[in-house]
């Protein structure tokens, strides 16, 4: 299978190959494999246009005995031994309906058009109160107000004393490397 796929495939990359191979190997739909290998030859620059691609990949499916060039077996007609002999009656009987009744007009299904029932919609509960000092809403609502204070007293610092241009020291540490080894 591997010489077929680099014959087809010429130009194609060693690594690819192997990887098409398998894909070959192990893909039972024909559809799937044929669009897998098209997307290999486009992102592979074997093929530069989308049509060229799925070329290829039909001629590889046929290189490889699949596809549409699988053959088709005709399915077995059965034994004659297993077929049931009609009573004579019957036959006779719906061959003369066929003839002497008048061919009934086609009738179109009825779509029903009854609804399901609609459901009743429960009235949303009512927010919670800020009022009380427990709640949630008005520990969030303290919370950010608490943050909006500091960040308009952080501005008016800096705008105040202007930006820090002064470095920063900090005593001896060790960091350790998070690949291993010494530490940084």
């Amino acid at each position: 299978m591997a010489a077929v796929v680099e014959r087809v495939l010429a130009g194609l990359d060693e690594d690819l190959l192997e990887y098409v191979t398998g894909l070959c190997e192990d893909t039972d739909d024909d559809s799937d494999l044929a669009e897998a290998v098209a997307a290999f030859c486009l992102s592979s620059e074997l093929c530069e246009e989308e049509d060229d691609a799925e070329a290829k990949a039909q001629e590889l499916l046929k290189a490889l005995g699949r596809g549409a060039s699988k053959p088709v077996e005709a399915p077995k007609p059965p034994s004659p031994k297993a077929q049931k002999p009609r009573a004579p009656s019957a036959a006779l009987a719906a061959a003369k309906s066929v003839f002497t009744e008048a061919p009934k007009p086609p009738v179109a299904p009825v779509q029903q058009t009854t609804r399901a029932p609609v459901k009743e919609k429960k009235p949303k509960k009512a927010p919670k109160r800020v009022d009380d000092k427990n709640s949630v809403a008005n520990k969030k609502m303290r919370l950010e107000a608490e943050m909006e204070a500091a960040r308009i007293k952080a501005c008016r610092a800096r705008w105040a004393q202007g930006a820090h241009k002064g470095a920063i020291e900090a005593k001896n540490f060790s960091l350790p490397n998070p690949g291993g080894g010494v530490d940084l």
